[in-house]
């Protein structure tokens, strides 16, 4: 199948990012840090793109480089009951919920620090980013399987 140059080209970010993504968790789904560290180093001009999967956070991060700095789009995975259960139709999202624009990524200690953070944010919940959910007039964490 042939496509055009600018098609090629975006099917060629879209694959190397997947790549990526696929090497930067480790044997039980996990972000590893050291492979973080890795795709982070890897980001150039001609391949700009990184995609993150936190689990724990049920949460993902996509990062993109231009010439100046680089984004950091951060975004919930799954909508919550209320919005499934009150939309009529379709549920529409948007996303990123938010970004940030980092301008030393190249420093090899800020690259460290963001990759065990997000490392450890993939494997590690927080109880107050849980979902929960009332029964019998108590709280409770909804473990939901996404």
């Amino acid at each position: 199948m042939k496509t055009d140059p600018e098609t090629g080209a975006v099917i060629k970010a879209c694959t190397v990012m997947i790549e990526r993504l696929q090497k930067s968790k480790n044997f039980h789904g996990f972000l590893s840090a050291g492979s973080v560290q890795v795709v982070l180093q890897q980001l150039s001009l001609e391949a700009p793109s990184a995609l993150f999967h936190v689990p724990a956070q049920n949460s993902g991060a996509f990062m993109y480089k231009t010439a100046a700095s680089v984004t950091f789009e951060t975004f919930e995975l799954s909508p919550s009951n209320q919005a499934v259960m009150e939309t009529r139709g379709r549920l529409v999202r948007c996303f990123p919920a938010n970004a940030t624009e980092i301008q030393d990524l190249e420093d090899g200690d800020f690259q460290a620090t963001l990759a065990k953070t997000l490392a450890k944010m993939s494997h590690q919940t927080v109880e107050e980013t849980k979902h929960k959910v009332e029964k019998a007039k108590q709280e409770h964490v909804e473990d939901r399987e996404t």
